[in-house]
């Protein structure tokens, strides 16, 4: 049966750990939790509409515009009691799918460079990008949960600015340096026979 001429899609997430020290006190307020976020804002998204106009000279951004054949990607970080991720989703038609990831994979690679101009502006995105999720009663909600989750107590939103603000290139290539000395991990779904197998897909990471 032949295959129609419609584009179908392939959806990758990539990550590494987030290895976050514990340092006492509240979560939101550890340094490398502060510099997982700048980080997460340093590779930004390429999609508009998720974070606006203002990131668009995200790394990510200036992918996509660069390369429209990378498709679409939005970086993302978890916190969890011991552990957590960083990575990126990405989407891309099945024929570009193998150098979507490859591309991905070095965005992620290179994050721990930083230029003094990339980090003032990753930072008051990530400030931004907090401020506003606090800023509505669901999100404050899930902020005070996660926080209490974790370590059984919560920042003001003004001290976890402050914390963002505090972040220094040093933390930022301590935190990259660090997750991407763990093992990546790679899910995809759609189609998938352009995406690089693990074994290749590691490599791209070491």
């Amino acid at each position: 049966m032949p295959r129609s001429n419609r584009c179908v899609l392939t959806t990758v997430r990539v990550c590494v750990r987030a290895r976050c020290a514990r340092c006492g006190g509240v979560a939101w307020l550890w340094p490398d939790v502060a510099a997982f976020r700048v980080l997460k804002s340093l590779l930004g998204t390429s999609v508009e509409s998720y974070e606006g106009i203002a990131n668009r000279q995200s790394r990510l951004a200036q992918l996509e515009s660069n390369d429209p054949s990378v498709g679409v990607a939005t970086a993302f970080n978890r916190f969890y009691r011991d552990t957590g991720l960083f990575g990126v989703y990405a989407a891309a038609d099945e024929a570009n799918a193998g150098t979507s990831f490859k591309k991905v994979a070095e965005a992620i690679k290179a994050s721990a460079s930083v230029s003094a101009e990339e980090l003032t502006r990753a930072k008051n995105q990530a400030k931004m990008e907090y401020l506003s999720s606090v800023d509505f009663t669901c999100g404050l909600r899930n902020d005070i949960g996660s926080q209490l989750l974790l370590t059984n107590a919560r920042a003001e939103a003004s001290a976890v600015a402050a914390a963002i603000d505090a972040v220094t290139a040093a933390d930022v290539e301590r935190a990259a340096t660090g997750a991407l000395a763990s093992d990546v991990s790679v899910a995809a779904v759609g189609a998938v026979a352009n995406v690089p197998r693990y074994g290749t897909a590691s490599k791209l990471f070491a």
